[in-house]
């Protein structure tokens, strides 16, 4: 999985930092594994922008099916944010229909808003644990002690 998401994500650099994108997913997929979610929730994890931002979409997600199943290929496409859709209905939509997904997309961020966030992150995050939080959604601790001290 390292593999694919270093050649998807090649040059690519973090908005906030600069450093290499890379530093991202396996930081997602670390905290994935420290909560002790299942190898499919740690896969897609370090995969979970590839899709998105990967050069070319379609054949990088046939490796994904080829080396990890359908599985995991559907919880990464589900993590792909079309950008014509307005985040709150994409993040609430997660939730609804893929609970392995909104697991990753916790977990994605935190990493998000622990690393350099934009004021425009910081707003687009907040209210979207807000708005989940007020329909019943079981957000972690951990995203929620971020947003209370954003």
């Amino acid at each position: 999985a390292m593999d694919i998401a270093q050649m998807a994500h090649l040059n690519q650099t973090r908005r906030s930092s600069g450093k290499p994108y890379i530093v991202h997913p396996r930081r997602v997929a670390t905290r994935a594994r420290q909560l002790g979610y299942n190898k499919d929730i740690q896969i897609a994890a370090i995969l979970h922008d590839v899709i998105e931002d990967a050069p070319d979409p379609k054949r990088y997600g046939e490796l994904i099916k080829n080396y990890f199943g359908s599985k995991t290929l559907q919880i990464v496409k589900d993590l792909s944010h079309g950008k014509n859709k307005p985040y709150i209905d994409y993040i609430i939509g997660l939730w609804k229909r893929n609970p392995q997904a909104f697991k990753v997309k916790m977990v994605d961020m935190v990493d998000n808003l622990t690393d350099q966030p934009s004021p425009s992150q910081v707003k687009k995050y907040t209210n979207a644990i807000k708005t989940l939080s007020q329909k019943g959604a079981d957000i972690p601790d951990t995203v929620l002690k971020l947003i209370k001290n954003k």
